[in-house]
């Protein structure tokens, strides 16, 4: 009989450091209206000597099978997690194991301002198109009135020419 250890999924740092998550919970939203999630992780030993707080008597609080352990938590929009297992996958989050920002922690801010740009741009060329649908309109009904000017006066030339054949008909012969 073979008996293996249960594989736990992993977290990753904005920072590269490792941890392994032995329980998460269901996000929920804080008082200002963030949405959170709790990780239980045990931190890697390059995390624990990385952040030095992490030593101290009492931080790692939660005793687990695996160790001693900790709940953190983290916005769901810093959090990636393409992969619902609970074992041989990782979650990516976009800060410090402690928080502080990285440059994958920005990349939210820069696609809401390029999307803010784009809508924008949306906006001012959805405004171009109705102008130039109201001169499309205006030139329309330019050629229409051309058109009606042209056919009146097209009349106007056959009235005379058949007021002109009428008057030759109507002549005495010489």
């Amino acid at each position: 009989m073979v008996v293996s250890t249960p594989r736990f999924k992993g977290i990753i740092f904005g920072d590269d450091y490792l941890a392994t998550i032995i329980d998460e919970r269901t996000p929920y939203r804080n008082p200002e209206g963030i949405e959170l999630k709790q990780y239980l992780i045990l931190p890697k030993r390059e995390l624990v000597e990385a952040y030095p707080d992490l030593k101290r008597p009492g931080v790692l609080n939660v005793r687990t099978q695996q160790g001693m352990c900790i709940w953190v938590e983290y916005p769901t929009h810093w959090i990636m997690d393409g992969n619902p297992s609970k074992n041989m996958s990782f979650v990516r989050i976009d800060c410090t194991f402690d928080g502080r920002e990285t440059p994958h922690t920005n990349r939210h801010a820069i696609i809401q301002d390029e999307n803010k740009n784009l809508i924008m741009r949306i906006d001012s060329l959805n405004i171009h198109n109705l102008v130039l649908q109201e001169e499309n309109k205006n030139l329309l009904k330019d050629i229409k009135t051309q058109i009606k000017v042209y056919n009146e006066l097209a009349q106007l030339a056959r009235q005379e020419f058949k007021q002109e054949r009428t008057d030759e008909d109507d002549r005495p012969e010489e």
